[in-house]
């Protein structure tokens, strides 16, 4: 008796402790799962809604369904190669224009263009004769093939936006471009020489380039029809600002850039000259699809180039609305657009002041704890209102943690388990969290193969043929019609100015990024006053 009461009364019986202990934490863990399974489901309930879409199922085969106000709005989507990300993206684009709705893509990888293109085709195929015009008069298509490409329009001047602020994010790309380190006095004569051509209406060639750099003659006679003052004063002043040496390996680098014809087409068109052969199109198309991933006939680097060209002329369109238009803008491969800070800041600044145009920004990246900058990669996953996650690492994981439904175990243990969840989610599988929701796991639904229906040749070549022709031009004819201009410029040594409409002639533009943003939340409280 009395060991009985020193052992069990006094101290207690161990094991019998150990099993009610193991029955509170099963009770716990069981009544955790089921306020998850009802956070879950109410989330699915708040998701749900007018014109929606599915997405997926749950594991107990209950349907995602999406409503495209909750796709409206900022995203990041994120998952290692292979995990099925592109098809993700393809569902929840078709979804979001299923009524419509706006869609800009800029794909510096080419995956998610070639799913696009490919149901584009088939959709194309399986109408009657009489639709299929006003079908592909929907898309506007940016790419590069062997004969065609689509002119970037580099030169002309939105109205509202400062030419020095279009030549810096220009100059920007292309020093994101070249392999070669710029100084900051390459940056700036680059920066001068599209100043000019801007300031002109003219695009840039090696030749124009060479003889702005080289010859004080040729930029004698260019300087005097420059509306700048400004300008004209830095140029005429180039000799003592940029050194000899300097103004060569500007040169060469422009050699390396327009070396390609997709190069010199892009660079080298001016405004007019890319108005006068664009074809003629009807309908303002609603879905523009870009392919800058590289091809034969385009380098990687040029197709890095041209994707953030891309990018500055989509937010810089948003900006200039006269009214919001729903549009989703889907980025690729972000981390490559955004190297280079000028351009990071043009999108984060967007991110913050173009929701109020309608402009929704989807990023997507492989692994963007190591592709974007930690500055620009904290502010767009601040900025995002939903996420989609597919198989990814312990940094990209944790992200998520926050947003799912705990199982009753400890921090360290949830954190371990889920981190390890994620790093071998299957192929199709996925996490989706809308900010204040409780986040799921999903089984994408699957997309239709267009192949199976039509060979793939035949739909690429109506993609092409059918399709994406209506944005393109021959490129040889591009070419001569640059040699022409070229010739004009500096053989016959004239000097055409501008067209009235490839400039703006706003009495106060804004001269840096941070006014152009400042004078757009202007506008924004004007708007919400008025309303």
């Amino acid at each position: 008796m009395k060991d009985w009461l020193l052992r069990d009364w006094c101290y207690g019986n161990a094991g019998r402790a150990y099993q009610r202990a193991r029955v509170n934490e099963s009770r716990a863990r069981s009544s955790d799962a089921r306020e998850a399974v009802s956070d879950v489901r109410r989330a699915l309930a708040a998701l749900d809604g007018k014109e929606s879409f599915v997405l997926g199922t749950l594991g107990d085969g209950t349907p995602v369904r999406i409503a495209s106000r909750e796709i409206g709005r900022h995203a990041m989507v994120w998952g290692s190669s292979g995990a099925g990300k592109s098809y993700g993206l393809h569902l929840i684009t078709e979804g979001w224009t299923a009524t419509g709705r706006r869609l800009t893509l800029v794909d510096p990888k080419g995956e998610t263009f070639l799913l696009k293109a490919l149901a584009a085709a088939a959709a194309y195929e399986s109408l009657p004769e009489d639709q299929r015009d006003a079908f592909a008069e929907r898309f506007r298509v940016f790419d590069v093939t062997a004969e065609r490409v689509t002119p970037a329009d580099l030169w002309s001047v939105p109205k509202g936006m400062s030419p020095s602020l279009l030549a810096t994010l220009r100059a920007a790309a292309v020093a994101e471009q070249s392999s070669h380190a710029f100084s900051d006095l390459m940056a700036y004569g680059i920066f001068l020489l599209y100043s000019v051509a801007i300031d002109l209406g003219w695009g840039v060639t090696v030749k124009i380039a060479r003889a702005f750099f080289l010859d004080a003659t040729f930029r004698d006679r260019i300087g005097k029809k420059l509306t700048d003052e400004r300008l004209r004063d830095s140029v005429e002043n180039l000799e003592t600002t940029l050194p000899e040496q300097t103004r060569k390996a500007i040169v060469r680098q422009f050699d390396l850039l327009l070396a390609s014809l997709p190069a010199r087409v892009s660079f080298g068109l001016s405004p007019e000259m890319t108005r006068e052969l664009l074809p003629a199109r009807g309908a303002k198309p609603t879905i523009s699809l870009g392919n800058f991933g590289p091809t034969p006939q385009r380098p990687p680097a040029l197709a890095k180039a041209m994707a953030t060209n891309r990018l500055i002329d989509v937010l810089t369109e948003a900006n200039v609305r006269p009214r919001a238009v729903p549009e989703l803008l889907l980025l690729e491969e972000v981390g490559v657009l955004v190297k280079q800070p000028a351009v990071a800041e043009y999108l984060l600044e967007a991110s913050r002041t173009l929701r109020w145009k309608g402009l929704s920004i989807v990023c997507v990246a492989q692994d963007p704890s190591n592709a974007i900058p930690k500055e620009t990669l904290t502010a767009l996953r601040l900025n995002s209102k939903w996420l989609l996650a597919f198989e990814c690492g312990r940094d990209e994981a944790l992200w998520l943690l926050p947003h799912i439904a705990g199982q009753g175990r400890s921090e360290s243990e949830e954190r371990r388990e889920f981190t390890s969840l994620m790093a071998k989610l299957p192929t199709q599988e996925a996490v989706f969290v809308r900010k204040g929701l409780t986040g799921f796991r999903l089984r994408r639904a699957d997309v239709e193969d267009p192949t199976r229906r039509y060979p793939r040749e035949r739909l690429l070549e109506t993609f092409e043929s059918k399709i994406a022709a209506r944005s393109m031009i021959r490129a040889r004819e591009a070419e001569e019609r640059i040699a022409r201009f070229e010739a004009t410029v500096i053989e016959k040594r004239e000097t055409p100015g501008a067209a009235k409409s490839t400039t703006a002639k706003e009495t106060k533009s804004p001269g840096s990024i941070d006014e152009f943003f400042a004078l757009l939340e202007h506008g924004r409280k004007l708007g919400e006053d008025g309303r």
